[in-house]
């Protein structure tokens, strides 16, 4: 579908956006897949107290930008459809943020937009960057994303002139200014908060139909516009353009030719139709001549998407740091008693003082051997020519010469891709915690997700499989370190001493008394249990009750708790929890004060009804006495038992 150009476009003309969405409609729904639709509703923005619709001339700007931001429209980089919705976001939060509140409500009042105003605003900006003021970091980068996409549609002339932003971005979005909100961003991500299943499954597919329908096409058309012929006199020749006379013809043919991948149903990967222009040549008489060129510049941007794909997908399946990713060699992966295996470099800490790490060897997926596989074709000229032998080099050689890329480039490829794809402010280093989360999840829709990720039939054969994978096993530890350090020191801590009851307690108690436990209880206890728990095929479940005590479920499939009978869940639910007949609860001092409590609690309620009330209320607060009574004689701490301690200690 041709491209449309609004400074020369009439209105009342009709186009359609793509196949049966025409421009003019109120709300956009995309069908770009046989099962996947998008919805891009401009009736549903909130300008305080009205709607984007009730200021046309605004409208329209919105619905240009977001025309311009769909796949291989202008920006060459968005080959996404969830990448479009991204930037549509972009721009209605540039609207809601920075031109409502300026009141800049027509064409004529945009385009005297100055300097000074967006400058302002991105100081405000990076001012809350700097307080860690929540959402600042997607606020940022909606407002550049937005702002780039203005300033180039202005340059190549495709907005209405009414609407041009008369500014130089360069002089607001500097490189001190990028170097300072990427720094920024960078310190203040909450890389111990995972990403939503929800984000990581569209992020997975992204990257998925990167890899196994995209990825040939890439590497076979950067392998011939790298290799296309020299123009040019032996004192300064370079790759020119792809024509359809000259040296190039042959590889104009083969582009023209070439059968690219569809993005939809009516969008290709590359674009690669022949466009015939009226140029100046010095060596016709009249000065001008008609040139047929095929438009290379897509390319590139599909590399780097393709490039961040795969480092996402190796992030996401290993385990591993920055550093590692970028310390590994252009090695594919190899089979080992059945399994795939990659040869890594691992650090035990991320800044590893002596620098050298050690050779560890980890099981992958087929996913990561197929993109490792991809990331050697992708740069394996660039590779020779810097006689380097890393995974990942530069896509474009520079002076330097670096032979491999830096760390920080590695954390910038996997923030930006989950941006592009999700919208969401995404660390490397939420990866790990990421799929360490999925792993000890209580969501039903986790299980089924990691279980699919990994392409396995039962999630009990991905957790064996991960279990010999240190690194993401190392991970679990971190999470639950990080999120029940506190909790679980205090519960092991107290089962060790003696002062936890019920038949959790006496079990984990006989298990250390075996071991002959000694010293800190996270680092051997805690870590046994943890591997026994991915061992055991079912996912691992911690949760403080409201009465105080531990939920601990980890194996033992054939023991259910009475939650799960009740509510026909494959975890633990602890709103449903009968502590009273529950053997996976751990009852510590505090859940034995608070049951004390509930006695006393209910004697009281019974002590007030009156002599008419209902014999089912009576019935029912009595045997909420006798029941937790009972309890406390199961745990050997009976109501004169504690009365005993209380007085002990008193």
């Amino acid at each position: 579908m041709k491209l449309i150009n609004f400074r020369v476009h009439d209105f009342n003309e009709k186009f359609s956006v793509v196949d049966g969405v025409l421009f003019d409609e109120i709300k956009w729904r995309i069908q770009w897949a046989q099962s996947e639709h998008l919805m891009l509703d401009f009736s549903r923005i909130k300008l305080e107290s009205t709607v984007l619709t009730n200021h046309p001339e605004l409208y329209r700007f919105a619905k240009m930008m977001t025309y311009y931001c769909c796949p291989k429209k202008v920006n060459l980089k968005i080959s996404s459809w969830n990448t479009t919705h991204i930037r549509f976001l972009s721009i209605v939060s540039f609207i809601q943020d920075f031109i409502w509140p300026n009141q800049l409500l027509t064409a004529k009042m945009l385009s005297c937009v100055t300097q000074k105003q967006l400058q302002e605003h991105l100081d405000i900006i990076l001012q809350r960057l700097e307080m860690g003021v929540a959402g600042s970091t997607q606020r940022y980068r909606f407002f550049v994303n937005a702002l780039q996409d203005w300033s180039d549609f202005t340059r190549r002339k495709l907005l209405p002139k009414e609407y041009d932003l008369d500014v130089n971005i360069d002089n607001i979005l500097t490189k001190e200014v990028r170097t300072k909100s990427f720094s920024l961003i960078e310190s203040q991500s909450g890389t111990w908060q995972p990403l939503a299943p929800e984000d990581i499954e569209l992020i997975y597919n992204d990257a998925h139909r990167y890899v196994y329908d995209l990825a040939d096409t890439i590497i076979e058309c950067q392998e011939l516009i790298r290799n296309r012929p020299l123009v040019g006199t032996t004192k300064g020749q370079n790759r020119g353009q792809i024509r359809s006379d000259g040296k190039s013809k042959e590889l104009f043919k083969t582009l023209r030719d070439m059968e690219v991948p569809m993005i939809d149903s009516e969008t290709k990967l590359f674009n690669f139709n022949p466009e015939t222009k009226k140029v100046k040549s010095g060596g016709y008489a009249c000065g001008w001549q008609f040139r047929t060129n095929i438009n290379i510049t897509e390319v590139r941007p599909e590399v780097i998407n393709l490039k961040r794909a795969c480092i996402f997908l190796i992030g996401l399946f290993t385990g591993m740091r920055r550093r590692e990713i970028a310390a590994l060699k252009s090695t594919p992966a190899y089979k080992k008693n059945g399994d795939w295996y990659l040869a890594i470099t691992r650090f035990k800490t991320s800044d590893d003082a002596s620098g050298l790490g050690e050779p560890d060897e980890i099981p992958v997926p087929q996913i990561v051997c197929d993109a490792i596989n991809i990331l050697i074709k992708l740069f394996h000229s660039n590779r020779q020519q810097m006689n380097s032998d890393y995974l990942l080099v530069s896509d474009i050689l520079s002076l330097k010469h670096y032979e491999k890329i830096k760390i920080k480039t590695v954390g910038k490829d996997i923030s930006r891709y989950i941006f592009d794809v999700a919208g969401t402010n995404g660390h490397s280093h939420q990866l790990r915690k990421t799929l360490a989360w999925l792993l000890i999840s209580r969501s039903e829709h986790n299980i089924d997700l990691i279980r699919q990720l990994f392409g396995h039939k039962s999630y009990g054969m991905t957790l064996r499989y991960i279990l010999r994978n240190e690194l993401i096993v190392g991970s679990v530890m971190e999470l639950l370190e990080h999120n029940y350090t506190e909790d679980l020191n205090e519960a092991f801590q107290s089962i060790a001493d003696g002062k936890t009851a019920g038949e959790l307690s006496s079990k984990i108690k006989q298990r250390m008394d075996e071991q002959n436990y000694k010293g800190q209880v996270l680092a051997t206890d805690i870590e046994s249990f943890i591997h026994e728990a991915i061992q055991a095929g079912v996912p691992m479940f911690i949760s403080r009750l409201p009465i105080g005590a531990f939920c601990i479920k980890a194996g033992e499939p054939e023991v259910v708790p009475p939650c799960m009978r009740h509510s026909n869940s494959k975890l633990p639910q602890i709103e449903f929890c009968d502590y009273k007949n529950c053997s996976h609860v751990l009852h510590n001092d505090e859940s034995i004060s608070n049951i004390n409590s509930q006695i006393t609690y209910y004697k009281e309620k019974r002590r007030y009804l009156p002599e008419e009330a209902d014999d089912s209320v009576v019935a029912y607060y009595e045997t909420q006495v006798i029941e937790h009574q009972q309890l406390l004689e199961r745990l050997g701490k009976s109501q004169s038992h504690v009365v005993k301690e209380k007085y002990i200690h008193g």
